[in-house]
């Protein structure tokens, strides 16, 4: 995998209409917003695409950096992925910009990006038509915090990815977008969301909403959630970081193990999550009052 070092995305096109902050990078070290490069760690990592000409077939995937590679995705049921399969993708590393036709919001799929191009103007990157897109394509979102290894991120004029976690070899690539994006483009994001629904036929799928405990904020993720409260209330994100893996790994009654179902798994609304929780405690007690019957009778 070829690594780049620059202090500025030269691919990627600044207006004079540019949105404010969009100009700065993030140093996911130092845990700072820096321009053209970090006081600490120097200009950031960009790792290339292969260089490949618009409106060939199949161009998405023949424009993977050297290393990555798509196959079938390690989520149930969302196809494809993108794998690492070189060397360890260091954090603070950057790919894109990701690549589609730009489209009006009606004609938008669930393949795209909203970028600001003013504060009352956004304009949408599709990247349905393979022909037209680079393998960022590919990349699927996380669900939850623990599996996210990417940020997305405008970036003058354009969608990067940010490395937040080191990826190793044969570890899925997988992304959310920053805090700040999804406050500029919330309402546009549980659009693209609902129509992504709507194309897998999961019309009925709802929205949930995570509010702050500490302040009047609320997020349509978790993730949101949890990178809010690390930022804004870290002491107190801490002391429930603790708390809850206290919980997950306290032994009950009987030395069985309760089963970590439902902690991050945003996908379901609560009823169906305890339903859920229910049934797998319920196995879990199940089973082991089995094994403990086979285990008298055979001592009998």
């Amino acid at each position: 995998m070829q690594l780049s070092s620059s202090s500025s995305g030269s691919s990627l096109g600044a207006g004079s209409d540019a949105v404010i902050d969009e100009d700065f990078l993030y140093c996911e070290v130092c845990k700072s917003s820096f321009m053209k490069e970090c006081e600490v760690h120097g200009p950031p990592l960009f790792i290339p695409d292969t260089p490949v000409p618009m409106g060939v077939a199949d161009r998405a995937r023949q424009t993977l950096p050297a290393g990555l590679e798509v196959r079938k995705s390690s989520i149930p049921d969302s196809g494809l992925g993108v794998f690492n399969n070189g060397e360890t993708v260091p954090v603070g590393a950057h790919f894109g910009p990701y690549q589609g036709e730009l489209v009006d919001r009606e004609e938008a799929s669930a393949y795209s990006w909203v970028i600001s191009r003013s504060r009352q103007c956004e304009e949408y990157i599709d990247a349905r038509n393979e022909k037209r897109a680079n393998w960022m394509r590919y990349v699927n979102c996380a669900r939850n915090e623990e599996e996210q290894n990417l940020v997305a991120f405008q970036y003058r004029g354009g969608i990067l990815y940010r490395c937040c976690q080191p990826i190793k070899p044969g570890q899925e690539l997988l992304v959310w977008y920053e805090e700040e994006y999804s406050k500029d483009h919330d309402f546009t994001l549980d659009f693209l969301r609902k129509k992504k629904c709507s194309d897998n036929e999961m019309k009925d799928t709802l929205l949930q909403v995570f509010s702050c405990s500490l302040c009047s904020l609320s997020y349509s993720s978790r993730i949101y959630l949890n990178n809010h409260m690390r930022r804004c209330h870290n002491e107190e994100f801490v002391r429930q970081q603790k708390i809850r893996k206290r919980f997950i790994t306290a032994p009950s009654v009987g030395r069985v193990l309760l089963p970590r179902v439902i902690s991050d798994d945003t996908s379901a609304s609560t009823p169906q999550r305890n339903h859920m929780t229910a049934h797998s405690v319920g196995r879990v007690l199940q089973n082991s009052v089995l094994s403990s019957n086979t285990s008298s009778s055979t001592q009998e």
